[in-house]
């Protein structure tokens, strides 16, 4: 099991940011400053992602955010989290859970 977790708290819904990872060893290999994180063994991986999300400064409102999770570059349907912002000062705390079964290493999530 692989505990992740992502934080950008100022991004719009269209940002991709960089990953922080909690992980030892060498099954899981991340590049510091890029969203993907590399899965080396085949396996079943517990991936959580928290963020915490604002509008941006010119978005206009109501606005939709929708995080969800890609393997391999295919977006992973099982779970998604959406928020709908309706006013410029508001944050939404957004935490996604879910399992990955990796059958071909290496895979990549993002």
């Amino acid at each position: 099991m692989c505990p992740m977790c992502w934080r950008h708290p100022t991004q719009n819904s269209a940002s991709r940011r960089p990953a922080a990872i909690l992980a030892t060893g060498t099954t899981i290999t991340h590049i510091a400053g890029r969203s993907d994180i590399y899965l080396n063994q085949p396996g079943v991986y517990q991936v959580v992602f928290q963020t915490t999300a604002v509008p941006a400064a010119d978005a206009e409102l109501p606005d939709d955010l929708t995080v969800s999770l890609s393997l391999n570059g295919a977006t992973a349907a099982i779970n998604s989290v959406s928020h709908r912002f309706t006013s410029a000062g508001e944050t939404a705390a957004l935490t996604l859970t879910m399992p990955v079964t990796v059958e071909t290493a290496p895979s990549y999530i993002t």
